[in-house]
């Protein structure tokens, strides 16, 4: 009604300013709902900037919480132009003596020339091709087929994925085709055969495959790879160059006390910013200058429940071991709340106890059998102590020789499969149980096989390194067993085996095995643990199956994370809830002011109406009055 404008013509009063202040003064209410509706959306502004705020922390702590974080370790080596070393998180610090004799060579054969890699000049034939024991490549040349050029003859040995790789090269004159093993060692050397012009079998090889020879800490060692990752546990050598004559290289693996001390800096630092966020919202200093969540029951409840996470004891760490981050050097304002890091004193701390350390922030497990160890979990395994019971120990697959071997008589042949690989051992007449195991290790180690001869009271034993139903083993002789050791004691017609799986429970629930892990049940709060048992037969009798507890914890930063994840889950995290609320309140104040507009309009119609009415009124009696004075009575 704004735009109806009118003054008293009758009375002179200026009716449009009077009614304007009776309703400008009837809109204060309104006034007020829209002031409350400003704090509300300041509020909810300040939740969102919370959550991002948490958010972030949160992103911050989930880049820290790899175990490679916590339980990293460097390797340095003296000369980079002979190896190269990376160690794992479960490598053990040390200092390793190396000396490489030789490196691992593939077999690499050229062919004879051709004057053009893409015309029909190679001759009519057949070529095989096999490396170790991968599948034989045969290739049927034929000028009627079309695949009597060198292409077709390079596509076909690659197409068969069959451990080869050919390539053409050109010399300047003529185009050759190159064969090589893909992997290098003598157990993947070529056997070729060619009927064809190209002489691959009888052209001398360009290089011949070959073992890698190096010597660690006085060890004799060879390997069919210049990747290494078994000699040192949880340390891959990658082999560069030989060293020369009397020169060895050094390996160093030790802990990154620098990288933990920088880690957990930057959580002290990235905790200071959320509790910065907080401090700002109250402002002790400066109360007038509060932010919108000032005395807010929600951030009062949030800040509390982090402060607590961060200066309580982990769950699942037991009394006596680190379990709180106070324990690193770590302390808090008792004003501010802000923490500060004493770096020095952490850096004492990880010289004398690093692992425990890394359990303090990640996730960890600490058993009261030392046979008993924890290897993972996932993040469905909740905190807590579980029984654990081993019903059956892992075991390899082993064979041992009827009896003890005093000297071969023979020339003997062992046949041994391990799994899907098998191998042939020539032992010679004369030998005695060292000459045997002797001769049968370096065998395995030749051509790469995970399994340990033994001598077992003078007997031949042999094993499979693996545990567990996976780990197969057969042997069989070129001899019949002699019953007065002069043979291996295995005989013609062999024997096999297969290693058994660990069985047991954890918490109480049926576990799953497999070689010496034993998995917890998806039905228990166990859910996704897993334990390595290193418990022989004997000792689980001995232990009548009781293996004492497990106490798993999921660390600080998990329990955190957790935290700041519940908060600031969308649709379902308290700052959510408190926005619903927020909203709600915002949506019942438009609608309270919408009322309000309403019923100011229709009153500033009545007032317009009643004044207009009175207008005339003055009117009217204005016009009686001018009519009787204008009147002559006499």
């Amino acid at each position: 009604m704004s735009a109806i404008n009118f003054t008293g013509l009758a009375s002179g009063i200026d009716t449009r300013a009077i009614i304007d202040a009776i309703i400008n003064a009837e809109r204060q209410p309104i006034e007020r709902l829209r002031e409350q509706q400003a704090v509300l959306g300041q509020r909810k502004g300040a939740l969102d900037a919370l959550r991002n705020t948490l958010q972030g922390f949160e992103k911050s702590l989930r880049d820290l919480s790899s175990s490679s974080t916590f339980r990293a370790r460097t390797s340095t080596v003296s000369d980079e132009t002979v190896l190269s070393a990376r160690a794992g998180t479960g490598a053990e610090p040390g200092l390793y003596d190396l000396t490489v004799t030789s490196l691992a060579t593939a077999d690499k054969y050229v062919s004879s020339g051709l004057v053009s890699p893409d015309q029909g000049l190679v001759s009519d034939g057949t070529i095989t091709i096999q490396s170790g024991t991968n599948d034989e490549i045969s290739i049927d040349v034929s000028a009627n087929a079309g695949n009597n050029s060198l292409e077709s003859v390079r596509d076909a040995i690659n197409a068969a994925d069959a451990g080869v790789n050919a390539a053409i090269v050109f010399d300047g004159t003529d185009y050759l085709l190159s064969v090589r093993a893909t992997e290098t060692g003598t157990a993947n050397a070529l056997t070729i055969t060619d009927t064809t012009n190209l002489d691959l079998d009888t052209n001398p090889p360009v290089s011949t495959a070959a073992n890698a020879v190096f010597n660690i800490d006085g060890i004799d060692i060879t390997s069919s790879s210049n990747v290494i990752t078994d000699a040192i546990p949880g340390v891959t050598l990658d082999l560069r160059s030989a060293t020369d004559a009397g020169d060895s290289v050094t390996v160093e693996v030790d802990t990154d006390n620098e990288g933990v001390v920088k880690a957990v800096q930057d959580i002290v630092d990235q905790y200071n910013e959320l509790i910065d966020f907080f401090n700002a919202q109250e402002n002790l200093e400066d109360p007038e200058q509060s932010g919108p969540l000032a005395n807010d029951s929600l951030i009062r409840g949030i800040r509390t429940d982090i402060q607590s996470l961060f200066t309580s004891g982990v769950d699942g760490i037991p009394l006596g071991e680190i379990r709180a981050i106070s324990s690193l050097g770590v302390s808090f304002d008792g004003f501010t709340g802000r923490a500060t890091l004493d770096s020095s004193e952490l850096q004492d701390l990880l010289d004398t106890n690093y692992d425990d350390v890394g359990d303090l922030f990640t996730s960890s497990g600490s058993s009261s059998d030392d046979r008993i160890r924890y290897s993972s979990s996932t993040g469905s395994t909740l905190t807590g102590d579980y029984a654990v019971t081993v019903t059956q120990a892992a075991e390899q697959a082993s064979l041992v020789g009827t009896q003890p071997i005093t000297t071969l008589s023979f020339d003997e042949t062992l046949t041994i499969d391990v799994g899907d690989q098998s191998l042939e051992v020539v032992l010679s007449q004369g030998d005695d149980i060292t000459a045997v195991v002797d001769t049968i290790n370096a065998a395995f180690r030749d051509a790469d096989i995970e399994a340990t001869a033994t001598n077992d009271a003078g007997a031949l034993r042999i094993s499979t390194r693996r545990f567990g139903s996976e780990a197969s083993l057969d042997v069989r002789s070129s001899r019949r067993d002699l019953p007065t050791g002069e043979t291996t004691g295995f005989g013609r017609l062999g024997r096999s085996d297969t290693g058994l799986d660990v069985e047991g429970t954890i918490a109480g629930v049926a576990a799953t095995g497999s070689g010496q892990n034993l998995r917890a049940s998806s039905d228990s709060d166990a859910a996704g643990l897993n334990l390595r048992v290193t418990a022989t037969a004997d000792e689980v009798t001995a232990a009548g199956g009781d293996f004492g507890t497990l106490s798993f914890s999921r660390g600080l930063l998990s329990d955190v994370i957790d935290e700041l994840d519940n908060l600031t889950k969308f649709n379902e995290g308290v700052i959510d809830t408190s926005k619903d609320a927020i909203d709600a309140n915002l949506e019942r104040l438009d609608d309270d002011i919408l009322r309000l507009e309403e019923r100011l309009s229709s009153r500033e119609l009545r007032l317009i109406a009643t004044f207009g009415e009175a207008e005339r009124a003055i009117s009217l009696l204005q016009s009686q009055q001018a009519s009787i004075s204008s009147a002559s009575f006499f």
